[in-house]
């Protein structure tokens, strides 16, 4: 688990992680696929999320706290990590994040989510655009606005058999 997210995690992910340099308004990495999405997330799981409550989290050990969207997620599915079917997973996106129309999550809607795992704050999605994506009627996610990573549930089953 980490204790604290810093610029320079979120570099050598994009650096050592299989990503490749895109252009961003944020300081997020780009993944190129799947298996780096994978590899990059603490936690993998499918979850519903409720709808929220907005906290000021703080995020780094000088105690700077940030406004945020924090969802408690009901996990049915897990990938990767250390989580079960019927758990609950606080799951926080900045504020501007969530209330963007594609890139918020969104409550009683299924979403695959690729998280990153902290030890005294909510979990963060990898990033805004490529951290989640929506469950289709057919179960299958599907990506959002902007992300061009397909990402299958037979590709998350041979990942997590590799394991």
């Amino acid at each position: 688990m980490r204790t604290s997210r810093a610029l320079s995690v979120a570099v050598a992910v994009a650096l050592l992680g299989g990503c490749t340099a895109r252009a961003s308004t944020a300081d997020y990495p780009w993944y190129a696929d799947a298996a780096a999405l994978y590899a990059a997330a603490d936690l993998v799981i499918i979850g519903t999320p409720d709808d929220g409550e907005r906290r000021d989290v703080a995020l780094s050990e000088s105690g700077e706290r940030l406004p945020h969207h924090v969802y408690t997620v009901t996990v049915t599915r897990v990938f990767k990590g250390d989580s079960a079917p019927g758990a609950s997973v606080l799951v926080k996106q900045t504020v501007d994040d969530a209330a963007a129309d594609d890139t918020g999550l969104a409550g009683d809607e299924p979403a695959l989510m690729f998280l990153e795992v902290y030890d005294e704050v909510p979990a963060s999605l990898l990033s805004p655009t490529q951290g989640w994506y929506r469950i289709d009627a057919a179960g299958e996610p599907v990506a959002v606005a902007d992300n061009p990573v397909p990402v299958t549930l037979a590709q998350l089953v041979r990942l997590a058999e590799r394991r």
